[in-house]
């Protein structure tokens, strides 16, 4: 696997999901979806109820991404 390879917030985003698929807890997240709002990155985490939450990633590394996302979510 290359460590180096670049890919787009949008494309990390989708492999977070799958592997949140994984957990009980993630098991009821549809879809995480980088948004622009308030001149800032936020993820907006659909539920499979329909149900969304918006989180703010602005300015964030991937490491800090899944921080942020699994921290706000309670998983």
């Amino acid at each position: 696997m290359n460590v180096n390879k670049q890919i787009s917030k949008q494309e990390f985003l989708n492999k977070l999901k799958d592997l949140l698929s994984y957990t009980r807890l993630g098991s009821d997240i549809a879809a995480l979806t980088l948004i622009r709002k308030y001149d800032s990155d936020y993820v907006k985490v659909t539920f499979t109820n329909g149900y969304t939450r918006d989180i703010c990633i602005d300015c964030d590394s991937y490491a800090a991404i899944v921080k942020d996302v699994v921290a706000r979510l309670g998983i």
